[in-house]
């Protein structure tokens, strides 16, 4: 199972919620859930915030990643 959404917020999309069983992992759900989210809006900016396990998504979709 899988759940990705992302929200709209001060002209920028949020890539929210993204889970996925261990089995469906590393399968580009948070991706699609950011291009679907860019389609439906036109937005072309997001902000993102990730755990351990996803953090290594961004960085192949063209996102910078800052260290924390």
């Amino acid at each position: 199972m899988t759940f990705a959404a992302t929200l709209e917020a001060d002209g920028r999309l949020f890539a929210a919620l993204v889970a996925a069983d261990p089995q469906w992992e590393r399968r580009g759900y948070g991706g699609r859930a950011l291009y679907e989210g860019a389609l439906a809006t036109g937005l072309t900016r997001a902000t993102l915030h990730a755990t351990a396990a996803g953090a290594p998504m961004y960085p192949r979709l063209g996102s910078a990643q800052d260290a924390a």
